[in-house]
């Protein structure tokens, strides 16, 4: 037989102290342009352009500019590129200031053009909510409605009749089969509020001819609400604001069409700030000279 050979038993690692805090990322971010897939032969020229822009930054700036581009917060993006932070606040302060670097901004914008969350992707996004219609996720509903008719009373007296004499005629024989039945006793309340209704506008016709009621009818109405399905097949349901839960059903809030041609005015540039000076009772405003002060903003005489 043959001797095993025995291994010395595994050593447990060790553990980092708990109560120990530290502001360095655990996630080990290393630099974008020597990760493992990087150096491909075939690149789309958004990737080429991400990576040129990453060369022009220092290693702890591309690990900065990465994780902003993939989402990360200002203070999580510096603390993973190593830099020496004593809190939080601290860390969205030099990513503030990382900012104001020109190589790397560009290399942020470079890389949201490669993700397609460029500013030309949000200025695309702007324009669909300008053009959107909420016609185009609504759908047609059959719902009853309640609505208060003014109605001749003498009319109301004759109707009331004829609504007596069936109840009427149809507790006749629900007393022959079942006199103490529970719709023999409903039938005899139902004439009776019959009865009370009818005298009630036969006293107001003795007063007057021309006495009037109000009735509240039910009709079928059709409404068009919002559909939540219908958006989620359509694609559309990043235009839908919110979703309210009431009694009646869920309340769909949309994005607003002004809302979303305002966002478009400011994103051109489109508004444009204009003041005017002037002196008393709208004269123009001189010096003691005589001369007329002209405002360079907008270049009129004031």
């Amino acid at each position: 037989m043959s001797a095993q050979k025995k291994t010395a038993p595994e050593q447990p690692s060790r553990k980092a102290n708990p109560g120990r805090k530290t502001l360095a990322k655990t996630s080990g971010a290393t630099d974008p342009l020597t990760r493992k897939g990087s150096a491909t032969t075939e690149l789309t020229s958004e990737a080429l352009a991400y990576q040129d822009a990453l060369r022009e930054c220092t290693l702890q700036e591309r690990i900065y500019a990465h994780e902003r581009v993939m989402g990360a917060s200002q203070a999580e993006a510096v603390l993973a590129a190593g830099y020496k932070c004593k809190d939080r606040e601290s860390a969205a302060a030099i990513g503030r200031q990382l900012l104001q670097r020109l190589r790397v901004k560009n290399a942020i914008e470079a890389g949201y053009a490669l993700f397609r969350f460029s500013t030309a992707d949000l200025l695309d996004d702007i324009d669909a909510l300008r053009l959107f219609d909420r016609s185009q996720i609504e759908r047609e509903i059959k719902v009853v409605q309640q609505t208060t008719v003014e109605r001749p009373a003498e009319d109301v007296v004759q109707e009331l009749l004829k609504r007596e004499r069936v109840v009427s005629d149809m507790l006749v024989v629900k007393r022959e089969e079942d006199p103490q039945g529970s719709v023999t006793a409903a039938l005899t309340r139902r004439l009776d509020k019959l009865l009370m209704r009818r005298l009630e506008l036969e006293e107001a016709l003795a007063i007057n001819p021309q006495a009037t009621t109000f009735e509240v009818v039910e009709e079928l109405v059709t409404k068009r609400v919002i559909d939540y399905d219908l958006a989620r097949e359509k694609g559309l349901l990043r235009f839908i604001k919110q979703v309210k839960t009431t009694k009646y059903g869920d309340q769909i809030e949309t994005y607003d069409w002004v809302e979303g041609l305002d966002r478009a005015a400011k994103a051109k540039t489109l508004y444009k700030e204009g003041h005017e000076v002037t002196g008393k009772d709208g004269e123009p405003l001189q010096n003691s000279q005589g001369v007329v002060f002209v405002l360079p903003n907008n270049g009129r005489d004031v």
